[in-house]
């Protein structure tokens, strides 16, 4: 299961939860109209003179951007980039841990840090993190772009404002010819050498489906009135820089996030503007926790084609654990990955700092939600309850397929 290998759609889905139909394989026409609509009033970024020339001196991609991107990388280099400011800069410097910890030493490995006004003992604790064959780069992000103007549109509370900064990685690295972008809320397991050095075959990105984003409050094609087969997160993307700016993408994304539907801050942007042009690879590469905390084994491993395996079995054979709950390791001692992220956080420039952790109560958290499903299922008395405060009889002829579904929802509801 270390090959990154494209998922296929499964009827097994359903049975979790009720789900939107879409006609199979239709590309997007939100996306067309965002592509072909270059004219669109849209308010830029300020770019800084640097990053202008930068721009202008790049050499233009050929038509065969991907194809031609692929002979020229160099397998002795791997470029990963992170984005964070001071909230994120000990999450970023554990996940960056992982990594160092997990890497094929013989490849030459460049972490850059996009920053956005680091306190000094940040800047320093992540820099600490440099060893031969890795290397801690950084950019000012205020010296990028300026997207203060963005920074009031609707989108997902918990996502910072510097996450826009994804939209000029074809620019802000003109010299690459891809690179891997990871949010700072990850444990990287693997070298991730396979996973870099894949084919993109002319797609503009590889990324992986999310799961969860089928079981929204309102399904993803509903919601931003698309017809997407997949939607992905953003969370772990490796991009095609070449062909992104051979084409301008950066620029039909900001003209999407300010003049588009946007409640998850750059993921619809991307997600629309990237519609019919991403390589899909495995789960095993991007293994959020919302989907297997929210869903059964059987249910993963169908949606994302992978053998039958338990949910030990996927958590144990992930590459990249994708810590994407709001409840995080660093602020829960009982958040789901907590030892393992606790153990890359013991071995990382950042021990000293300290940790402040609080235990979560399930059953009184603000965070209650369909995350605790299983957990609360599990929790469900053999034996009857004296004196119950609400009974529920369900009939279940011929419905036996959604009574794991009934039994959920039930435990889900308060009074």
């Amino acid at each position: 299961m270390d090959e990154p290998f494209p998922p296929k759609k499964s009827s097994a889905v359903k049975a979790d939860a009720p789900k939107a139909k879409k006609p199979a394989s239709k590309k997007n026409s939100a996306a067309k109209k965002t592509a072909g609509n270059s004219n669109a009033a849209t308010k830029k970024p300020v770019l800084t003179n640097k990053t202008a020339a930068e721009k202008k001196n790049a050499v233009p991609a050929k038509k065969t951007a991907a194809k031609t991107a692929d002979k020229k990388t160099t397998k002795k280099n791997i470029n990963i980039c992170f984005i964070c400011d001071d909230n994120y800069a000990m999450p970023t410097g554990v996940a960056i841990t992982s990594l160092k910890l997990n890497r094929n030493t013989e490849l030459l490995y460049n972490i850059y840090i996009i920053q956005n006004g680091l306190k000094q003992e940040n800047l320093t604790a992540l820099k600490k993190l440099s060893d031969i064959n890795f290397t801690i780069n950084f950019l000012d992000g205020t010296k990028i772009a300026d997207y203060s103007s963005v920074s009031g549109i609707k989108s997902a509370n918990h996502v910072s404002t510097s996450a826009l900064y994804k939209f000029n990685l074809p620019e802000i690295f003109p010299k690459l010819d891809r690179i891997l972008y990871l949010d700072g809320d990850v444990l990287i397991r693997d070298s991730l050498e396979k996973l870099y050095f894949i084919d993109f075959e002319d797609n503009y990105a590889a990324a992986c489906p999310d799961m969860g984003a089928e079981f929204f409050v309102k399904q993803y094609n509903l919601r931003l009135g698309t017809d997407f087969d997949y939607y992905f997160n953003s969370g772990v993307l490796l991009l095609n820089l070449n062909l992104l700016r051979n084409e301008k993408t950066s620029e039909k994304l900001l003209d999407y996030r300010i003049n588009g539907k946007n409640d998850f801050m750059d993921q619809d942007a991307f997600n629309v503007c990237f519609a019919g042009k991403i390589k899909w690879i495995s789960f095993l590469y991007n293994f959020t926790v919302t989907s297997y905390e929210k869903f059964y084994a059987d249910t993963i491993c169908n949606y994302y084609h992978i053998e039958n395996q338990t949910k030990e079995e996927l958590y144990l054979n992930a590459k990249i654990v994708h810590l994407c709950s709001l409840r995080k390791p660093w602020k829960y001692i009982d958040a789901f990955g907590s030892e393992e992220w606790l153990g890359y956080f013991v071995k990382s420039t950042f021990l000293n700092f300290g940790l402040k952790r609080i235990t979560m109560d399930l059953a009184n958290s603000d965070f209650f939600s369909h995350s605790e499903t299983e957990i609360l299922v599990k929790q469900i008395p053999s034996t009857p309850v004296e004196n119950p405060a609400v009974s529920v009889i369900t009939p279940v002829y011929n419905s036996e397929k959604y009574l794991k579904t009934c039994i959920e929802s039930l435990m889900l509801q308060k009074f």
